[in-house]
């Protein structure tokens, strides 16, 4: 009966090992894979984060041009010459040529 007994303990004890090791190695597989999909979105992150920030310097120079054109835009002589350019706007005698590219 010890011979059975220990044999019993034995198998026991593997039985547990087995459940042991596949339960740590199903843990360490799910906590690689999120380590890995973690890693791969901070990636993503920073690439996209680039973008905008390139994005946003455009857009900080548009302004730039915007704000030039404001001010351009108070000044009396300048919107009579963009008027005369733009829409072909001519001062009394003053004779107006389009010539095409």
């Amino acid at each position: 009966m010890e011979k059975s007994k220990r044999v019993r303990k034995t198998s026991k004890h593997k039985v547990r090992i087995f459940f042991s090791l596949l339960i740590f190695s199903i843990v360490t597989i799910s906590l690689g894979y999120n380590l890995f999909s973690n890693i791969k979105d901070i990636k993503e992150m920073k690439d996209q984060k680039l973008l905008l920030n390139e994005e946003i310097k455009n857009l900080e120079n548009e302004k730039e041009v915007l704000e030039m054109d404001i001010l351009k835009l108070e000044d009396p002589d300048y919107i009579a010459k963009y008027v005369r350019e733009k829409y072909f706007y001519s001062k009394d005698g003053e004779l107006i040529l389009r010539i095409d590219d």
